[in-house]
């Protein structure tokens, strides 16, 4: 009896079915906003100009979603 469990299919002998599962995997979405902003002046000087950079900001955001 143990040789004939051995020798035949699992599936057969369980009598059962093969479900298959369907497995839906979420999706990350990422985004990043930045901003750079320098302010810049021009003085002319006898005829010539001279940039001055005022100061520079930088700021960014990122944000992440699960969908």
């Amino acid at each position: 009896m143990i040789r004939e469990l051995i020798d035949t299919d699992l599936e057969a002998v369980a009598g059962g079915t093969v479900n298959v599962a369907s497995i839906s995997l979420p999706t990350l979405t990422q985004t990043l906003l930045q901003n750079n902003s320098l302010n810049q002046t021009g003085v002319a000087i006898g005829g010539s100009v001279v940039q001055v950079a005022g100061p520079q900001s930088n700021t960014g955001v990122q944000a992440g979603s699960i969908s």
